[in-house]
């Protein structure tokens, strides 16, 4: 069993690739694992961790997507809930010094600590850069207000430590800042509590520490005061923000995992097949945020799809079609695919074994790329509605067969009773023939013994037919 760790970086789809070839030449089962970290990743990062996710699916791999502080851990912890016994990764390249800082790098580390799991190191294909450049900040709406408290904390504090310090000595009121980074990182974001954290040293320095209104500072016991403040402000603000990004992932993982409950749920107690289709659309547009469409195909396999009257997206004609060649080749298609990326929206075709049970199709409100978990999600969603809906069809042909072998029985049994009720009369008027035949007197007229004769012809026509 096979795992390939796959990333946002423009060299995995080359592993994922050759993978794939060494799972064929193995006839072995393969996995691509994705690792989040709390850092969020960019938009145009998202758009090809998408791709790279989707190479995988298309290649026959199972996505298993997890959320970790450490990629290393995250991938041995994955590959030994899998039982993988191989695992695949890229060669590291270009100038890596900080890693040193993480005890090494990805590969040293998942050979030091991966045991019984062979590691392959794979020369990734691919422009992948020599330097690894930081992303740039971005200032949104939540940041600059985060940014925003940050300084107001941090003058409030100031102002404080102006009136504190008649009473307090200006070391003292170093306690105070650093307090007030801690308290400013359990609201705010990485980036507003690193800012909070080096004005506030700044501020100590310029306002409080002899000589005032400066930078300088002249005595050893300050200098060594003035950089532990500054690195345990930076360390204690990081250590917060890393707690919340934490919380936010276990926040996702929670609506994750409850959408999927509710939407399993709701197919269960749904109690007809109309019932079940209102449910899927509405469970699977309230979890992705985005107008559904659900397609269903005729009693043939491969005949014309048919739109469900009561979707919330009404699709056009190219839609359908779009909708209609994801039916057919089994493939998704549309938005944020390899496969007519041009369409409004994403479709996906309902796989239950080895046939298509239908199509859903989504036309998302946010115009931003699909998230790794979401797409996960999504895909859970399909195989547990394609599941349901299969289920729902072998329960149909099964109450068909049904009636079919009742209707069957209750043929049969009329017509058994009809036959003997039938052929009561006929061996009574067989009789009775017979006997008028037998009393007749020899030279009785011919016409009397004609019309017996008849009689007796019709009684046995009548006895062969039934």
């Amino acid at each position: 069993r096979l795992l390939v760790a796959v990333s946002a970086s423009p060299t995995s789809a080359s592993l994922v690739r050759w993978t794939r070839r060494l799972a064929g030449e193995l006839q072995a089962p393969w996995l691509a694992v994705y690792v989040e970290l709390p850092k969020p990743l960019s938009a145009y990062e998202q758009t090809r961790l998408a791709r790279h996710l989707a190479l995988a699916r298309e290649l026959g791999a199972q996505v298993v997507t997890t959320t970790d502080d450490d990629v290393a851990g995250g991938l041995l912890r994955v590959a030994r809930e899998h039982n993988a016994t191989q695992l695949v990764v890229g060669k590291p390249v270009g100038w890596r010094a900080l890693d040193l800082l993480r005890g090494g790098s990805l590969l040293n580390r998942l050979i030091r600590e991966s045991g019984h799991i062979d590691i392959h190191a794979v020369r990734a294909e691919g422009d992948a850069p020599l330097l690894r450049p930081l992303a740039p900040p971005r200032f949104e709406a939540g940041s600059a207000r985060g940014y925003g408290v940050a300084l107001g904390f941090v003058a409030g504090t100031t102002a404080l430590n102006a009136l504190l310090q008649r009473w307090l000595g200006y070391q003292s009121l170093a306690v105070i800042y650093l307090l007030s980074v801690v308290v400013l990182a359990m609201f705010v974001g990485r980036g507003p509590t690193l800012v909070a954290a080096t004005l506030t040293a700044l501020l100590w320095n310029f306002c409080f520490v002899p000589p005032v209104f400066t930078f300088r500072i002249t005595g050893p016991t300050d200098v060594m005061l003035f950089c532990t403040y500054f690195v345990v402000a930076l360390a204690m603000g990081h250590l917060a923000a890393r707690l919340r990004a934490q919380q936010a992932a276990e926040r996702r993982r929670e609506l994750r995992a409850t959408a999927l409950y509710l939407l399993t749920r709701e197919l269960a107690q749904a109690t007809d097949f109309a019932d079940l289709l209102a449910v899927i659309i509405r469970e699977v547009g309230r979890a992705a945020q985005a107008e559904v469409a659900l397609a269903l195909p005729e009693e043939a396999q491969d005949g014309p799809l048919t739109p469900y009257f009561a979707s919330t997206w009404a699709m056009a004609e190219k839609e359908q079609s779009v909708a209609s060649w994801a039916f057919l080749h089994r493939q998704p298609a549309g938005r944020g695919t390899d496969t007519l990326p041009s369409a409004d929206g994403l479709h996906m075709p309902l796989l239950a074994g080895e046939r298509s049970v239908g199509v859903l199709s989504l036309r998302f409100r946010d115009p931003a790329p699909l998230a790794a978990d979401q797409r996960d999600l999504l895909d859970a969603f399909v195989r547990q509605i394609a599941l349901v809906l299969d289920r729902q069809r072998l329960r149909d042909a099964e109450q068909h067969a049904k009636l079919v072998a009742e209707s069957e029985r209750l043929s049969k049994t009329l017509l058994n009773s009809i036959s003997h009720e039938i052929r009561t009369p006929i061996a009574a008027i067989t009789s009775a023939a017979s006997s008028l035949s037998e009393a007749l007197p020899s030279g009785a007229a011919g016409v009397a013994r004609t019309m017996d004769g008849e009689i007796q012809e019709a009684a046995r026509r009548l006895n062969r037919l039934v």
